[in-house]
Parts: C-alpha cells; sequence; structure tokens
C-alpha cells in the first residue's frame, strides 16, 4: 500500500456479542472489505467496548503477534496462560507471543457496570522470540510532556510507537527518521488535523514514507496514538 489512506470511524465493522462490542478500523472476525486489509505488518487496529465486570474479552493470538492494548475507560486486567497483570489507566500494555502462542483474556478491574474502554492493535512480527510482555507509561502527567507527539520508549519490537496528549488548540510537527517507511496514526479522542487532513474521534491515517508528520488538535482536549513501522 502506497497511498495515503484515511480511515472514517462510522464506516469500522461492528461485532457484537456477550456484552462486548468490537469496532475493526481494519479487517477482523467477520468483518471482511477490501479496502480494509492489513497495512504491511499492522494486521488489526480494534477497539473493544464492555460493561465492567460482566465483559469478558478473549483475544486470539497467533505466532509473532504482538498486542498493543491501551486503556480508554476503565482499568484493566489482563491474562496470559497462568500470569495476570494489571494495566491501568495511563499505561500501554505490548505482548509478543512466541511459537506456543497464547491469547489474552481481559477484564475490568473496576465496578461491574461501569464503562469498559480500550484499544487493541496487532502487529505481526518475523522474528521468532520467547513471550514478552512489558508495561509503559503514557505521557500524560507531565506537563512539559503536552502537546506533542512523543516516542514511547522501547526498542524490544519492530516498531514504535508515538502517544500524545493535547489540551487545548496547537500544533506540533513530528521529525521521522528513516528507520521504518510506514505511519499510522488514530484519534483516540478529540479533533485534529494531520497532514491538512481533518480526522474525528476514532479516524485513522495513513500516511507512507514520511519524513515530518504535523498535528493540530482543533478540541478543547485531545489523544492521539501512533505506530510507525
Amino acid at each position: 500500500m502506497d497511498d495515503i489512506r484515511i480511515y472514517i470511524a462510522d464506516q469500522r465493522g461492528e461485532i457484537e456479542s456477550d456484552n462486548v462490542l468490537v469496532k475493526s478500523t481494519l479487517n477482523y472476525g467477520s468483518f471482511s472489505a477490501p479496502y480494509r486489509s492489513p497495512i504491511g505488518k499492522l494486521k488489526h487496529v480494534n477497539e473493544w467496548r464492555g460493561k465492567g465486570t460482566k465483559s469478558i474479552f478473549s483475544l486470539t493470538s497467533a505466532k509473532g503477534d504482538t498486542h498493543v492494548v491501551v486503556p480508554l475507560a476503565g482499568d484493566l486486567s489482563i491474562t496470559i496462560g497462568t500470569e495476570k497483570h494489571e494495566v491501568l489507566l495511563g499505561t500501554v500494555f505490548i505482548y509478543q507471543a512466541a511459537d506456543n502462542a497464547t491469547g489474552l483474556v481481559v477484564s475490568s478491574l473496576t465496578a461491574e457496570d461501569d464503562e469498559m474502554v480500550f484499544q487493541e492493535l496487532i502487529f505481526s512480527s518475523v522474528k521468532d522470540t520467547l513471550n514478552l510482555v512489558t508495561c509503559l507509561k503514557l505521557p500524560i502527567v507531565d506537563l512539559n510532556q503536552r502537546n506533542k507527539v512523543l516516542p514511547l520508549d522501547n526498542d524490544a519490537f519492530e516498531f514504535r510507537l508515538y502517544f500524545g496528549a493535547f489540551v487545548g488548540r496547537h500544533t506540533f510537527h513530528l521529525s521521522l527518521d528513516e528507520k521504518f517507511s510506514n505511519f499510522f496514526i488514530l484519534t483516540l479522542d478529540g479533533t485534529f488535523e494531520v497532514e491538512e487532513r481533518l480526522l474525528y474521534t476514532g479516524d485513522a491515517l495513513f500516511l507512507p514514507r514520511p519524513t515530518q508528520v504535523e498535528t493540530e488538535c482543533l478540541s478543547t482536549a485531545g489523544l492521539l496514538l501512533a505506530i510507525y513501522f
């Protein structure tokens, strides 16, 4: 895929069952469309929704898959085999599956009827590695880190994650090196203009081979998640 492409939130696929709703930007499960195929190694982009302890999310995993999970509403409990991990708001959880790929079971740490929302990216790796789990803090607390799109430091994966927390109308120019060639950015909350393209909450934009990405927050607050691969 060499063309710039916008993915509109209202055109995502939706699958609902057993108190769980998944909205898919790219093809997932029974949702399939020719213009929603994987972008290189980026296989799936899903927003999961449920109601507190009433909802249990079973996320399948294949050998070499890397799952990126960002809580958007409610703290999460993620079980992989016999291991349990608490994933709190303000963090990102990353899991890379080894040869004996084990899926993820996600549940809520909050009250029974509280809304539960998280964003998931699934990236296909070519490396044969052991199971790898890490949890990183998002740059949202420090005032000096706001109104910027910042990398999340971790060199263990075949991609680089970026996160931006904006308050008020601000513009930020993100410069990229030549380590990777594909850039996918997703609006988690708020309204943005990215490279002169208007994105609302849930919208996404794919940019091939960018060297710089201009983002402008147009709302009172906004959150961005991006992957460079």
